[in-house]
């Protein structure tokens, strides 16, 4: 294939087939191309560089999120909050090592399907204040608060976790998708354990007590479990 047809080929990359097609021919005449420049223009439009930025994207989940073979570990930050370990089916997306403003602590989260996502966040000491509000306990924190784009699933009631006593509710979230979460206190530290899932994932607070039964907490000063 010389250069013309190369040339010709991606111009009918771009104004003609749909998307998939198009990036097959250019790619296809970027191998064909002989002038080393011609290959470098084909490689570098626009659309094949969108496909690749798209490609890179493409989330993984793992193939079976119970089985929980990645062992995580959170340190205790040196202001007293506890650290805790426990077992993951894949990598946690995101991790927060420093504190937010409020004074809280966003320790896991991680993605395990397109409807599933689990979440750790330590929300500070309690009794700290924050523009004017105040940490409260689980037992209070877990009341709905008025207003906001959110809706309030009842009932709201005391659960019990593998790692202890908490409060459950449900938060029913703009386009269908609900936000299961507990509130627990340890030590002196407020934490929320949530799960956000489709309305169909009927294992999610299973799922999300499953990995709690992994977990262990490492306390602040001496670093033991």
């Amino acid at each position: 294939m010389n250069d013309l047809v190369a040339v010709v080929l991606m111009l009918a990359a771009l104004f003609g087939p749909p998307l998939v097609l198009r990036l097959l021919v250019v790619g296809a005449a970027a191998r064909a191309a002989k002038e080393p420049w011609l290959r470098r223009s084909l490689l570098r439009a626009p659309l094949h560089r969108g496909f690749y930025r798209f490609a890179v994207r493409v989330p993984s989940y793992p193939v079976d999120p119970y089985n929980l073979s990645v062992p995580v570990e959170i340190l205790p930050f040196g202001d007293g909050r506890p650290g805790e370990r426990m077992w993951l089916p894949c990598r946690p997306a995101t991790r927060q090592r420093d504190l937010g403003p409020d004074g809280s602590r966003a320790d896991v989260t991680v993605q395990v399907a397109p409807d599933l996502r689990f979440t750790v966040v330590c929300l500070g000491r309690i009794g700290w204040e924050y523009h004017g509000h105040v940490l409260t306990a689980a037992h209070e924190r877990v009341l709905p608060q008025p207003g906001g784009p959110v809706a309030w699933e009842p009932p709201f009631y005391e659960a019990t976790t593998p790692i202890g006593p908490a409060w459950r509710r449900t938060v029913l979230l703009p386009g269908g998708r609900r936000l299961t979460d507990v509130h627990l206190d340890h030590d002196g530290w407020a934490y929320v354990i949530g799960v956000l899932h489709a309305p169909t994932r009927q294992d999610a607070e299973w799922f999300r007590d499953v990995i709690l039964r992994t977990w262990t907490w490492i306390d602040a000063g001496t670093g033991r479990t």
